[in-house]
């Protein structure tokens, strides 16, 4: 990977100290649950119990990344989970999304330049597929004019026939990705709404609005089941401990 040693060094050191504390907070959490006796304190603490074990589980997933070092993030197995890591870095902060982003594209630029990266499709699928979406999930809304345009760029290069008006769709395109895979909704919107985009269209604006609304109820489906799910298994356990009383 195109990052430092002492920068991977100081990741996962920050990681496994993060991953400690969860823990902590986690054992602490399952021996608080035996005391607990109404259905709704169950049922919120076990939404408690599922949210440590994703935070403990996203940043063993970055933490297992960053062991290997030498593994580029474009390697085709690494690569096809690059959400996966986004994802989870998401969850730790956006600055950690950016970091991994910067490093796909510096290894991007590297190939083009040294004549790795020689087909359009390939190129453009790049920037629309992973940097475009990782940089709106990271928010980095004001970098995304400047990236388009070194991929006309380097796309002008191979093609001179390359049409400009293919941005619009990469954008786009990148736009619904990084909606789909995001749970920070607010700052999207915003952008959306408010940031002069050169190469959105009017229409796709509309669009992508209305695919967040509909995201957003998919978010507010998914926390609904979580939480009666929650509400059925701490029904369950309460049940389950009646029934030991009585043996």
């Amino acid at each position: 990977m195109n990052i430092t040693g002492e920068q991977i060094f100081k990741t996962k050191q920050e990681l496994q100290k993060q991953i400690e504390e969860y823990e902590k907070k986690l054992q602490a959490l399952i021996a608080k649950q035996y005391t607990l006796t109404k259905v709704e304190d169950l049922a919120k603490s076990i939404l408690e119990y599922d949210e440590l074990e994703r935070q403990i589980s996203d940043r063993n997933l970055l933490f297992a990344l960053f062991s290997a070092p030498f593994e580029s993030l474009r390697n085709p197995l690494v690569k096809s989970e690059f959400f996966a890591y986004v994802a989870a870095a998401e969850t730790i902060g956006i600055d950690l999304v950016n970091f991994l982003v910067e490093d796909f594209l510096a290894q991007m630029r590297f190939d083009i330049q040294n004549g790795e990266d020689d087909m359009v499709d390939l190129i453009e699928a790049d920037y629309k597929e992973y940097i475009i979406p990782g940089k709106i999930i990271a928010e980095r809304f004001d970098e995304i004019e400047g990236l388009l345009t070194e991929m006309i760029r380097f796309c002008k290069y191979l093609d001179h026939k390359y049409s400009e008006e293919r941005a619009s769709d990469v954008l786009k395109y990148a736009f619904r990705i990084s909606i789909d895979a995001d749970t920070r909704m607010p700052p999207t919107i915003k952008a959306l709404k408010e940031f002069q985009f050169t190469y959105l269209r009017p229409t796709d604006r509309a669009e992508l609005l209305d695919h967040v609304e509909e995201h957003l109820a998919i978010l507010r489906f998914e926390q609904v089941r979580k939480q009666n799910i929650a509400m059925e298994k701490a029904v369950a356990i309460l049940q389950k401990r009646e029934e030991d009383k009585e043996k």
